[in-house]
């Protein structure tokens, strides 16, 4: 099962690999948050190249001498999105991954089931009774068809069949009311997009950073590539003005605490230092750019500590 679990998260991986530009209309307006990686755009990036690199290899390596002839490659894979109705951990599984590839994502499913355990006894069963071709893997993943080129995967089968109803149009999107993206907007070209409304509250972290984030309407976390440089851009919407200055304030304490105690730690304080504080109307955002060159340099660092 270990052995089928790399499998499955290689695979997912390749899916995220190929992203199209985020579509609001496939999420569930009751969304606490959701993520898109956009790999049209990363792949178009120096990381984006280093990360496509790496998972062709991680994937060759767990294939091989397995017999298993999958049908994706990263020529086929095209977004993947994620939401959850829930923030904080629990018992519920409310998460949702859409993966928009042209690669047969179920018959994918079939041949990891059927050679990576022993004797091949994985259980993929098709779901009795369902509106959609529903599959369910070792008892504990489903992966669901909506068309050729869009399949969904969740550990809740509720929670695929609200997910079919969104893309339907049985139900209403982040893209049909006042969501938490309004209040945020959609960023303009960025390879990773994440962003959460009106769920901090519910997170039992403790730390200054979540305290911070316990007060905001929203958040967005968007990275782009421009030139030689990586830029991170965290957006948070607060309640209401005095809201934003309190959390400005905090923001600048948390800043000069760390210029102050972690004077060692030079990368951690260069960082820091580079880090671009603004505010509009009541949002505020933080932007850093990190040489691309750097980032790489500590991919390569981590993949070598892997090894």
């Amino acid at each position: 099962m270990k052995r089928l679990h790399q499998i499955l998260t290689v695979s997912i991986l390749f899916s995220s690999l190929q992203a199209a530009p985020l579509q609001p209309s496939r999420i569930s307006e009751n969304a606490r948050w959701f993520l898109h990686l956009d790999v049209d755009a990363l792949r178009k990036t120096a990381i984006g190249s280093e990360i496509i690199k790496k998972a062709n290899m991680e994937l060759a390596r767990t294939l091989e001498g397995k017999g298993a002839k999958l049908d994706f490659s990263t020529d086929k894979l095209h977004s993947i999105t994620a939401y959850g109705l829930t923030y904080a951990g629990g018992s519920e599984p409310e998460g949702v991954l859409l993966l928009d590839t042209t690669a047969n994502v179920i018959n994918d499913f079939k041949t990891v089931a059927s050679t990576m355990a022993p004797n091949g006894l994985v259980p993929f069963d098709k779901v009795p009774n369902s509106v959609h071709e529903t599959y369910l893997l070792a008892d504990d993943l489903y992966v669901s068809k909506v068309s050729d080129s869009l399949y969904l995967v969740g550990k809740s089968n509720d929670r695929i069949k609200d997910a079919h109803q969104v893309l339907g149009g049985g139900s209403k999107s982040l893209a049909t009311g006042n969501s938490f993206l309004t209040q945020l907007g959609t960023p303009g070209e960025s390879f990773f997009f994440m962003a959460a409304g009106k769920a901090f509250k519910e997170s039992p972290d403790k730390a200054p950073h979540a305290a911070i984030l316990k007060n905001a309407e929203a958040a967005r976390l968007v990275v782009t590539e421009h030139g030689d440089q990586t830029a991170l851009t965290l957006s948070i919407a607060a309640e209401s003005s005095e809201v934003l200055k309190q959390m400005q304030e905090a923001i600048q304490g948390i800043v000069a605490l760390v210029t102050l105690t972690q004077s060692e730690n030079k990368e951690l304080v260069s960082l820091v230092q580079k880090l671009k504080i603004s505010t509009q109307d009541k949002l505020i955002t933080l932007n850093v750019q990190v040489p691309t060159t750097e980032i790489l340099k500590k991919m390569n660092i981590q993949a070598g500590a892997g090894k």
